[in-house]
């Protein structure tokens, strides 16, 4: 099998995961055990461009799966994925006699999290530092039943071959979206934010996206405890003699909603997304196929899992058209860009 039917293969198992994770029970609303990380745990005697190729993909891979791919949580993915990845590289090779699959892991999730709460505090201030000591004692925990479960699963890759049709990239589109998001981070003020994510969800149900609200009341209430950390303005109560400010209130709201924003804009750009050829077409093809697969197969997870895994023949993507609405996101654009302009006179 090619290099890169190779590496695409991992890569869309790292979007299958992504997926199957959605099925598995949390005990918290933000708990994952990190599933997408089992491929980068195959690859781990790859040459260092590949396995890099691979924590990339990977990143870019679960923010499109989430629909957060040109958010603020998109660049948070990829950067602690490449910073993961890099560190379980570096003590693989530093110390390979020495290190099993397990320590990997937990380096991997360790710097993670790091990486995580650093790109977080330049975002919503320091406040987020009182999440850091319960997400690495989560991460670490996960990460050692993600290097359990890479032990644990096979795949069958020699007779793959991965065969895509190259399609069109639709530039205007993705550079409108990229525009949009940036246009959002720069709103200030409360009012101009929900007006954007209000306008942001029309266009999220207009694109067939299906609007989940918890994930949105979540954020806001990371977002309030984080400012609140951070006392600003006039007093408005106290919680055993902490003080809850006026201007911490509003500051972690008008943060909330534009993340809240900007992440179902994202979501409403997902079904616009398209591959051709390359590692990302081939990727994509190896997805959308795992997926079938995993519709058609029965028992409980892990038998799922290692059946669907099991492929062996060759993968096929038809090129397909796509439809984009350029005058639905155009017009998303315009009134954003609105928004950021009044918010800059009125409010």
């Amino acid at each position: 099998m090619q290099k890169q039917d190779k590496i695409a293969y991992l890569a869309s198992i790292s979007l299958f995961l992504s997926i199957v994770e959605l099925f598995i029970p949390r005990p918290l609303p933000f708990f994952r055990i990190g599933l997408a990380n089992i491929p980068l745990l195959f690859a781990i005697n790859y040459d260092f461009s590949s396995f890099m190729l691979l924590t990339l993909l990977k990143g870019l891979g679960s923010s499109y799966i989430s629909g957060n791919l040109i958010s603020i949580f998109g660049v948070m993915s990829v950067l602690q994925s490449l910073a993961s990845g890099l560190a379980m590289f570096s003590v693989s090779r530093l110390w390979e006699k020495h290190i099993s699959i397990y320590g990997i892991s937990m380096t991997g999730a360790l710097v993670s999290t790091i990486v995580q709460i650093l790109v977080a505090l330049l975002y919503a201030g320091r406040g987020m530092l009182v999440f850091l000591p319960p997400m690495l004692l989560i991460s670490l925990g996960a990460s050692i039943i993600t290097a359990f479960l890479s032990r644990k699963l096979t795949i069958d890759d020699d007779d793959i071959v991965i065969e895509t049709q190259e399609s069109r990239t639709a530039i205007l589109p993705i550079a409108l979206m990229i525009l949009s998001v940036f246009v959002i981070m720069l709103l200030s003020s409360p009012i101009a934010a929900t007006l954007a994510f209000a306008a942001a969800l029309i266009f999220q149900k207009h694109s067939g996206r299906r609007i989940r609200i918890m994930p949105h009341i979540i954020m806001l209430a990371v977002m309030l405890i984080s400012a609140s950390l951070t006392p600003e303005g006039r007093v408005i109560c106290r919680i055993l003699s902490f003080p809850v400010t006026e201007g911490s209130i509003m500051r972690g709201m008008t943060i909330s909603l534009r993340l809240s924003a900007s992440l179902a804009l994202s979501q409403g750009f997902y079904p616009y997304i398209t591959a051709g050829n390359g590692v990302i077409g081939k990727s994509v093809a190896a997805f959308t196929e795992l997926i079938n697969r995993w519709e058609n197969t029965n028992g409980n997870i892990m038998d799922r899992i290692h059946n669907t895994l099991m492929i062996n023949n060759a993968i096929k993507q038809d090129k397909s058209a796509v439809n984009i609405p350029i005058f639905i996101i155009i017009l998303i654009t315009v009134i954003l860009i609105c928004i950021l302009v009044c918010d800059y006179l009125f409010f």
